[in-house]
Protein backbone atom coordinates (compact mmCIF):
# COMPACT_ATOMS: atom_id res chain seq x y z
CA UNK A 1 0.00 0.00 0.00
CA UNK A 2 1.10 3.33 -1.08
CA UNK A 3 1.29 5.45 1.87
CA UNK A 4 -1.38 8.00 2.42
CA UNK A 5 -2.25 11.61 4.63
CA UNK A 6 -4.29 8.78 6.00
CA UNK A 7 -1.40 6.80 6.90
CA UNK A 8 0.31 9.55 8.35
CA UNK A 9 -2.69 11.19 10.41
CA UNK A 10 -2.88 7.99 12.29
CA UNK A 11 1.19 7.11 12.08
CA UNK A 12 1.71 10.35 14.08
CA UNK A 13 -1.06 10.14 16.52
CA UNK A 14 0.33 6.58 17.49
CA UNK A 15 3.56 8.02 17.56
CA UNK A 16 4.57 5.32 14.60
CA UNK A 17 5.76 7.87 12.14
CA UNK A 18 7.49 11.52 12.42
CA UNK A 19 7.53 14.76 10.74
CA UNK A 20 10.48 13.82 8.75
CA UNK A 21 8.55 10.78 7.51
CA UNK A 22 5.53 13.18 6.69
CA UNK A 23 8.18 15.46 4.99
CA UNK A 24 9.63 13.25 2.70
CA UNK A 25 6.30 11.73 1.45
CA UNK A 26 5.41 15.33 0.61
CA UNK A 27 8.60 16.34 -1.29
CA UNK A 28 8.09 13.11 -3.19
CA UNK A 29 4.39 13.63 -3.72
CA UNK A 30 5.16 17.18 -5.44
CA UNK A 31 8.13 15.82 -7.22
CA UNK A 32 5.74 12.98 -8.84
CA UNK A 33 3.03 15.70 -9.56
CA UNK A 34 3.06 18.42 -12.59
CA UNK A 35 0.66 20.22 -10.90
CA UNK A 36 0.25 19.53 -7.00
CA UNK A 37 -2.42 20.33 -5.14
CA UNK A 38 -3.23 23.76 -2.75
CA UNK A 39 -2.53 21.02 0.62
CA UNK A 40 0.54 19.24 -0.97
CA UNK A 41 2.15 23.09 -1.26
CA UNK A 42 1.05 23.97 2.35
CA UNK A 43 2.52 20.97 4.05
CA UNK A 44 5.28 21.83 2.29
CA UNK A 45 5.53 25.09 4.19
CA UNK A 46 4.26 24.43 7.29
CA UNK A 47 6.51 24.07 10.21
CA UNK A 48 7.17 20.90 11.05
CA UNK A 49 6.85 21.19 14.75
CA UNK A 50 3.68 22.02 14.93
CA UNK A 51 2.41 18.53 14.53
CA UNK A 52 -1.40 19.80 15.41
CA UNK A 53 -0.94 21.95 12.18
CA UNK A 54 0.50 19.45 10.42
CA UNK A 55 -2.50 16.98 11.37
CA UNK A 56 -5.08 19.42 10.39
CA UNK A 57 -3.17 20.15 7.51
CA UNK A 58 -3.46 16.11 6.26
CA UNK A 59 -6.92 16.03 7.31
CA UNK A 60 -8.04 18.12 4.27
CA UNK A 61 -6.35 15.63 1.62
CA UNK A 62 -9.14 13.67 0.26
CA UNK A 63 -8.20 9.98 1.69
CA UNK A 64 -10.91 6.84 1.41
CA UNK A 65 -8.87 4.47 2.28
CA UNK A 66 -10.06 1.78 5.82
CA UNK A 67 -8.85 3.09 8.70
CA UNK A 68 -8.42 -0.18 10.22
CA UNK A 69 -6.38 -1.14 7.11
CA UNK A 70 -3.91 1.48 7.56
CA UNK A 71 -3.51 0.26 11.12
CA UNK A 72 -2.91 -2.97 10.30
CA UNK A 73 0.03 -1.77 8.17
CA UNK A 74 1.64 0.79 10.55
CA UNK A 75 1.47 -2.15 13.46
CA UNK A 76 3.24 -4.54 10.80
CA UNK A 77 5.76 -2.13 9.98
CA UNK A 78 6.83 -1.59 14.24
CA UNK A 79 10.33 -2.73 14.17
CA UNK A 80 11.59 -5.33 16.75
CA UNK A 81 14.00 -2.87 18.35
CA UNK A 82 11.09 -0.93 19.22
CA UNK A 83 8.58 -3.64 20.43
CA UNK A 84 11.63 -4.83 22.97
CA UNK A 85 10.81 -1.50 24.48
CA UNK A 86 7.95 -1.55 27.40
CA UNK A 87 8.06 1.51 27.48
CA UNK A 88 7.30 1.87 23.88
CA UNK A 89 4.64 -0.78 24.00
CA UNK A 90 3.44 1.50 27.14
CA UNK A 91 2.68 4.12 25.17
CA UNK A 92 1.32 2.47 21.94
CA UNK A 93 -1.28 0.86 24.27
CA UNK A 94 -2.37 4.00 25.78
CA UNK A 95 -2.24 5.53 22.30
CA UNK A 96 -4.40 2.64 20.56
CA UNK A 97 -6.53 2.59 23.86
CA UNK A 98 -7.65 6.44 22.90
CA UNK A 99 -7.91 5.31 18.85
CA UNK A 100 -10.51 2.64 20.34
CA UNK A 101 -12.45 5.49 22.18
CA UNK A 102 -12.71 7.80 19.32
CA UNK A 103 -13.82 4.84 17.14
CA UNK A 104 -16.57 4.61 19.60
CA UNK A 105 -15.30 1.40 21.00
CA UNK A 106 -16.40 -0.38 17.43
CA UNK A 107 -12.92 -2.18 15.85
CA UNK A 108 -13.42 -5.47 14.20
CA UNK A 109 -12.56 -8.40 15.99
CA UNK A 110 -8.12 -8.18 15.25
CA UNK A 111 -8.39 -5.13 17.04
CA UNK A 112 -10.51 -6.02 20.27
CA UNK A 113 -7.40 -6.06 22.64
CA UNK A 114 -6.85 -2.76 22.30
CA UNK A 115 -9.52 -1.56 24.44
CA UNK A 116 -7.71 -3.73 27.32
CA UNK A 117 -3.92 -3.65 26.90
CA UNK A 118 -3.82 0.40 28.88
CA UNK A 119 -5.43 -1.62 31.59
CA UNK A 120 -3.62 -4.52 31.83
CA UNK A 121 -0.49 -2.79 31.61
CA UNK A 122 -1.49 -0.75 34.92
CA UNK A 123 -2.80 -3.69 36.53
CA UNK A 124 0.31 -5.81 35.98
CA UNK A 125 2.78 -2.45 37.19
CA UNK A 126 0.72 -2.18 40.41
CA UNK A 127 1.25 -5.63 41.30
CA UNK A 128 -2.35 -6.06 40.87
CA UNK A 129 -2.97 -9.06 38.36
CA UNK A 130 -0.28 -10.34 35.77
CA UNK A 131 3.32 -8.91 35.37
CA UNK A 132 5.04 -7.00 33.33
CA UNK A 133 6.95 -9.79 32.03
CA UNK A 134 3.51 -11.19 30.54
CA UNK A 135 1.80 -8.00 29.47
CA UNK A 136 4.76 -7.63 27.12
CA UNK A 137 4.72 -10.25 25.76
CA UNK A 138 1.29 -10.44 25.33
CA UNK A 139 1.77 -6.93 23.59
CA UNK A 140 4.37 -8.02 21.46
CA UNK A 141 2.37 -10.86 20.50
CA UNK A 142 -0.77 -9.10 19.62
CA UNK A 143 1.24 -6.95 17.06
CA UNK A 144 3.62 -9.22 15.63
CA UNK A 145 -0.04 -10.87 14.63
CA UNK A 146 -0.49 -8.16 12.15
CA UNK A 147 3.26 -8.70 10.30
CA UNK A 148 2.15 -12.51 10.00
CA UNK A 149 -1.03 -11.08 7.93
CA UNK A 150 0.10 -8.47 5.61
Amino acid sequence: MDKSPKYFIIGLTLGLVNTSDVQLWVDEQIEASEEPNEELLDLAFIDKSNVKELLSKLSYIDDERDDFEILRILIAGIGNDRLANINFCSRLATELYVYYVEHDYKVPEDFREIGFFDDSYDLAKNGTYGTLESWHSDFKHFANSFSRNS
